[in-house]
């Protein structure tokens, strides 16, 4: 056989991040654009208050000039080399106090022709984009770093030289070994000159018994990964794969019985909303803008400190479940498929299923969860109607739905304060969200208060009496006797009063009526 192969990998890495931005000398000014956003970017951060917070755009580019000579034909090609593919690397992270670091990692492969798959037929156009890895961190100066989400496995980094004929541990390519970028796609000729098209290629006799060394890739799966702190230039390294990964990176916790005090759970919960804004471009200061507003609507309508502060929390962490839906879903300017409207209405839900599994963040869990919901049951994920939820869930669903109007979107500019202002009123009008709830929002968002506001349980003057007999014990008979109605009237007025503030019982409807100053005068 008489085969001749070159192949000439060609890189170049970008590297973004800190206060300066640095790119490859590939002459002329190539990155100047994505310089310039970057820089964009950090000025708006700044200008947010949020200096802590950094982010890094890394990657290169790795092909390959794949030229083959059988002796019967030859061939080039510029393929993708599938050990190492073309990538690109987000790296967002934020102090959150002098020793706790947390940040993000998003890395997407990008391929071309795979080498592995080149041959006399031409190159494999097996090409697209692929999430290598999209995961959380939590770093501690004396603690290490956890892990959690898509991502590589202890094993990677490892280097292992193969004297025994065996593949490695972490890495195996298509043909058992290790060397695919040498194009071991390409079928051989047999003694008569025929060329083969079953299974006897290159790579099938290359490399077998050879020494054999490479980096360890790792599996890259949903995964707990715990990496000890670096003492006397060594690190240890342990991972997890299990299907719920958040109670496996809780159990795993080196503090996890350490609980935060409220600056500290507050700056947490600030941060992982300043993460999860970054995944868009459009969204930026999103979560920020959406506490803040909630928190001074809550005021506006005159809720207690605690119920504030649990509804700033729950502005800042609304969208967590964001980052479970694809952003090639988020960025579409075209109408949404039902397939993917159907994932959209899923980030409530996974909001719910993140904050859920932390100690003492239930109840913003919930509330955070509700901010898509509906008075008239039209809202998701969940459809609940408006008995369901109290008016903090209310005015964070007013609140959300005022900020993103205001906001840039993939398919529409951004709304005037007046045009957000009509668009939150006519969701009221149409019953979606409630009056009260979204006055208050239009009050804390600077528009002037000028419209009366209804009760937030939405009892009609004649319910309100209804309920402050019942609360003194009077009967549907006693009832309707004082207002002059009959029975049966009085006994409807009981039913929907009962419906509309959540009871049960006359004991339930004491309750509410105590509670909300509606008891007889």
């Amino acid at each position: 056989m008489k085969a001749r192969l070159l192949a000439a990998a060609m890189g170049a890495a970008t590297v973004l991040g800190g206060g300066n931005a640095f790119a490859a000398d590939l002459g002329g000014n190539c990155c100047a654009d994505l310089e310039e956003r970057i820089a964009e970017l950090e000025a708006t951060t700044a200008r947010k208050g949020n200096r802590k917070v950094s982010l890094t755009v890394s990657g290169f580019v790795n092909e390959a000039v794949l030229f083959w000579d059988d002796g019967h034909r030859s061939n080039a090609y510029v393929v993708t080399n599938e050990t190492a593919q073309d990538r690109v690397r987000f790296l967002g992270s934020a102090q959150i106090t002098k020793d706790w670091t947390a940040g993000y990692l998003l890395e997407l492969g990008i391929r071309g022709a795979r080498e592995d798959r080149v041959n006399q037929f031409g190159p494999n156009a097996d090409n697209g984009v692929s999430v290598r890895h999209s995961a959380w961190y939590l770093s501690g100066k004396d603690y290490g770093k956890v892990w959690v989400g898509q991502t590589s496995d202890a094993a990677d980094g490892i280097t292992e030289i193969n004297l025994a004929n065996t593949n490695h541990f972490s890495f195996t390519n298509s043909w058992g070994n290790t060397f695919g970028d040498q194009g071991n796609g390409f079928y051989l000729y047999r003694n008569n000159g025929v060329l083969s098209t079953s299974n006897n290629r290159y790579g099938q006799f290359v490399a077998q018994g050879a020494q054999q060394a490479a980096p360890g890739e790792g599996h890259r799966f949903n995964v707990v990964k715990y990496e000890t702190p670096t003492v006397a230039g060594f690190t240890a390294s342990a991972a997890w794969g299990e299907d719920d990964i958040w109670n496996v990176a809780l159990r795993e916790a080196p503090d996890r019985a350490q609980p935060l005090g409220d600056a500290a759970l507050d700056s947490l919960l600030e941060s992982l909303g300043d993460f999860v804004d970054l995944k868009c471009p459009f969204t930026l200061g999103h979560s920020r803008a959406v506490a803040e507003l909630a928190a001074g609507a809550a005021t506006a309508a005159g809720l207690d400190d605690p119920t504030i502060r649990m509804i700033r929390r729950a502005g800042h962490v609304h969208d967590l479940g964001r980052i479970g839906v694809s952003n090639q879903v988020w960025s579409k300017a075209s109408a949404l498929s039902a397939g993917e409207f159907e994932r959209v209405r899923l980030h409530p839900y996974l909001t719910v299923r993140i904050l859920s599994q932390v100690n003492g963040l239930q109840e913003v869990a919930a509330l955070a969860g509700n901010h898509h919901e509906c008075v008239n049951g039209t809202g998701y994920p969940r459809g609940l109607t408006g008995s369901a939820f109290g008016l903090p869930d209310r005015i964070l669903a007013a609140a959300v739905s005022y900020q993103s109007a205001r906001e840039p979107r993939p398919y529409r500019a951004p709304m005037s304060a007046g045009d957000a202002q009509r668009r939150l009123r006519a969701r009221v009008e149409a019953g979606e969200l409630d009056a009260t709830a979204a006055e208050a929002v239009l009050v804390a968002a600077g528009h002037r208060d000028v419209r009366p506001h209804p009760r937030p349980d939405r009892l009609t003057p004649r319910e309100v009496e209804v309920l402050r007999l019942v609360a003194t014990g009077a009967s549907n008979k006693e009832i309707a006797a004082a207002l002059v109605i009959s029975e049966k009237t009085a006994r409807n007025h009981v039913e929907r009063t009962y419906a509309k503030i959540g009871a049960s019982n006359r004991i339930g409807a004491s309750l509410y009526a105590l509670q909300n100053g509606l008891t007889a005068k």
